[in-house]
Protein backbone atom coordinates (compact mmCIF):
# COMPACT_ATOMS: atom_id res chain seq x y z
CA UNK A 1 0.00 0.00 0.00
CA UNK A 2 1.55 3.07 -0.73
CA UNK A 3 0.00 6.53 -0.20
CA UNK A 4 -2.96 5.08 1.73
CA UNK A 5 -4.64 3.68 -0.99
CA UNK A 6 -5.01 0.30 -1.84
CA UNK A 7 -4.03 -1.43 -5.47
CA UNK A 8 -7.32 -2.10 -7.51
CA UNK A 9 -6.86 -6.44 -7.40
CA UNK A 10 -6.67 -5.84 -3.34
CA UNK A 11 -10.10 -4.16 -3.21
CA UNK A 12 -11.67 -6.67 -5.93
CA UNK A 13 -10.23 -9.40 -3.37
CA UNK A 14 -11.10 -7.52 -0.19
CA UNK A 15 -14.92 -7.72 -1.88
CA UNK A 16 -14.94 -11.54 -3.01
CA UNK A 17 -13.82 -12.22 0.84
CA UNK A 18 -17.05 -9.44 2.19
CA UNK A 19 -19.06 -11.81 -0.35
CA UNK A 20 -17.76 -14.99 1.14
CA UNK A 21 -18.17 -13.70 4.49
CA UNK A 22 -21.97 -12.96 3.48
CA UNK A 23 -22.27 -16.97 2.54
CA UNK A 24 -20.63 -18.14 5.47
CA UNK A 25 -22.85 -16.16 7.89
CA UNK A 26 -25.89 -17.24 5.87
CA UNK A 27 -24.63 -21.04 6.20
CA UNK A 28 -24.27 -20.79 10.36
CA UNK A 29 -27.93 -19.06 9.99
CA UNK A 30 -28.63 -22.50 8.05
CA UNK A 31 -26.57 -24.64 10.20
CA UNK A 32 -28.79 -23.55 13.24
CA UNK A 33 -31.81 -24.08 12.07
CA UNK A 34 -32.94 -21.35 9.20
CA UNK A 35 -35.15 -22.16 6.56
CA UNK A 36 -32.81 -22.72 3.70
CA UNK A 37 -35.27 -20.24 1.48
CA UNK A 38 -34.87 -17.72 4.37
CA UNK A 39 -31.40 -17.58 4.37
CA UNK A 40 -30.83 -17.76 0.54
CA UNK A 41 -33.49 -14.94 0.42
CA UNK A 42 -31.15 -13.15 3.13
CA UNK A 43 -27.82 -13.82 0.81
CA UNK A 44 -29.85 -12.91 -1.78
CA UNK A 45 -30.50 -9.14 -0.61
CA UNK A 46 -27.32 -8.72 0.35
CA UNK A 47 -26.02 -9.70 -3.33
CA UNK A 48 -28.25 -7.17 -4.50
CA UNK A 49 -27.37 -4.49 -2.45
CA UNK A 50 -23.86 -4.71 -2.87
CA UNK A 51 -24.33 -5.45 -6.34
CA UNK A 52 -26.34 -2.08 -7.16
CA UNK A 53 -23.75 -0.22 -4.51
CA UNK A 54 -21.24 -1.85 -6.85
CA UNK A 55 -23.02 -0.82 -10.50
CA UNK A 56 -23.84 2.93 -9.18
CA UNK A 57 -20.07 3.47 -7.71
CA UNK A 58 -18.81 2.59 -11.67
CA UNK A 59 -21.55 5.01 -13.12
CA UNK A 60 -20.41 7.89 -10.90
CA UNK A 61 -22.26 7.69 -7.72
CA UNK A 62 -19.34 8.89 -4.82
CA UNK A 63 -18.57 6.89 -1.82
CA UNK A 64 -20.91 4.57 -1.14
CA UNK A 65 -24.34 6.26 -1.38
CA UNK A 66 -25.81 5.58 2.25
CA UNK A 67 -24.69 3.41 4.94
CA UNK A 68 -27.60 1.37 5.46
CA UNK A 69 -29.54 -0.89 8.37
CA UNK A 70 -28.47 -3.79 6.68
CA UNK A 71 -24.42 -3.46 6.70
CA UNK A 72 -22.05 -6.24 7.43
CA UNK A 73 -22.31 -5.17 11.22
CA UNK A 74 -26.19 -5.66 11.47
CA UNK A 75 -25.92 -8.85 9.66
CA UNK A 76 -23.13 -10.36 12.00
CA UNK A 77 -25.08 -9.33 15.58
CA UNK A 78 -28.32 -10.99 14.22
CA UNK A 79 -26.00 -13.90 13.60
CA UNK A 80 -24.35 -13.53 16.78
CA UNK A 81 -27.74 -13.59 18.54
CA UNK A 82 -29.05 -16.34 17.07
CA UNK A 83 -25.92 -18.57 17.75
CA UNK A 84 -25.85 -17.12 21.27
CA UNK A 85 -30.04 -17.88 21.99
CA UNK A 86 -29.90 -21.26 20.56
CA UNK A 87 -26.71 -22.09 23.07
CA UNK A 88 -28.41 -20.21 26.18
CA UNK A 89 -31.75 -21.11 25.25
CA UNK A 90 -32.30 -24.08 23.44
CA UNK A 91 -35.82 -24.25 23.23
CA UNK A 92 -36.16 -21.16 21.12
CA UNK A 93 -36.75 -17.05 22.08
CA UNK A 94 -38.72 -16.38 25.43
CA UNK A 95 -42.28 -15.99 25.75
CA UNK A 96 -42.74 -17.37 22.19
CA UNK A 97 -40.39 -20.71 21.79
CA UNK A 98 -39.70 -19.23 18.43
CA UNK A 99 -36.17 -20.93 16.44
CA UNK A 100 -33.75 -18.58 17.17
CA UNK A 101 -31.97 -18.61 14.13
CA UNK A 102 -35.20 -18.36 12.28
CA UNK A 103 -35.93 -15.43 13.55
CA UNK A 104 -32.47 -13.84 12.78
CA UNK A 105 -32.91 -14.88 9.40
CA UNK A 106 -36.12 -13.63 9.20
CA UNK A 107 -35.07 -10.47 10.78
CA UNK A 108 -32.03 -10.31 8.19
CA UNK A 109 -34.42 -9.68 5.57
CA UNK A 110 -36.65 -7.17 7.17
CA UNK A 111 -33.13 -5.63 7.56
CA UNK A 112 -32.01 -6.16 4.09
CA UNK A 113 -35.73 -5.07 2.46
CA UNK A 114 -35.63 -1.88 4.15
CA UNK A 115 -31.41 -1.29 3.31
CA UNK A 116 -32.24 -2.62 -0.19
CA UNK A 117 -34.81 0.53 0.06
CA UNK A 118 -32.84 2.80 1.30
CA UNK A 119 -30.20 2.07 -1.12
CA UNK A 120 -32.27 2.63 -4.25
CA UNK A 121 -33.01 5.97 -2.63
CA UNK A 122 -29.53 7.05 -2.12
CA UNK A 123 -28.40 5.63 -5.93
CA UNK A 124 -31.28 7.23 -7.90
CA UNK A 125 -30.52 10.86 -5.68
CA UNK A 126 -26.56 10.52 -6.38
CA UNK A 127 -25.46 8.86 -9.44
CA UNK A 128 -24.83 11.60 -11.84
CA UNK A 129 -27.16 12.28 -15.08
CA UNK A 130 -26.01 12.09 -18.62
Amino acid sequence: MRGGRARPLGAVVDAMADRVGDLLLAGILLLLGAPAAWCAAAVALVLLHEYLRSRAQAAGMPGVGAVTVAERPTRVVLVAVAALGAGALPAGTPLTGWDWAAVCAAGWIVVGTVGFAHLVRAVVRDVPRP
